[in-house]
């Protein structure tokens, strides 16, 4: 018997098993290195880990949204950034907001204005949201471009 069939069967039947437990035990030693501190204690646990393992995970990852690479900090100094929302004070480490997307948004909304024009200066490259909107002259729209066409001079 190999991993695949043993993660194959119903963990009960696995559990259930001696020489299936025994098999399951030793498999999960070779693949994480340790053994289970209490096989029977933690083997639901355990035994998902082992099929996710050979599977592919099953459980949803936490995706970050296109603004994960939208934006950048000057310098990351792995300080405690915090900000203050619905009575609530929400913290995080400088180093994981590329993680945390959704923080960086709040984190660049809610406080007073001085707050967030401060935080807005950490970055060197803000998220596209919190970017100062272009203005275009007017002047240059409205008049309209005309090729240039050069007048011939009569042959006669």
């Amino acid at each position: 018997m190999d991993i695949q069939e043993l993660i194959l069967n119903n963990s009960d039947k696995v559990r259930r098993d001696s020489s299936l437990m025994a098999f399951y035990i030793e498999s999960f030693e070779k693949t994480f290195g340790y053994k289970p501190n209490c096989a029977g204690c933690t083997f639901n646990e355990d035994f998902r880990k082992l099929q996710n393992h050979y599977n592919g995970s099953k459980t949803q990852t936490l995706k970050t949204s296109k603004m994960e690479s939208d934006y950048k900090l000057k310098k990351i100094v792995h300080e405690i950034k915090y900000y203050h929302k619905e009575g609530k004070t929400h913290r995080l480490y400088d180093n994981l907001f590329d993680k945390y997307p959704s923080f960086v948004n709040d984190y660049l909304t809610f406080g007073t204005k001085e707050e967030i024009t401060e935080r807005k200066s950490l970055f060197s490259l803000l998220p596209e949201k919190f970017r100062p909107k272009e203005k275009k002259n007017p002047i240059e729209n409205d008049i309209p471009k005309v090729a240039k066409t050069r007048k011939r001079k009569n042959a006669n």
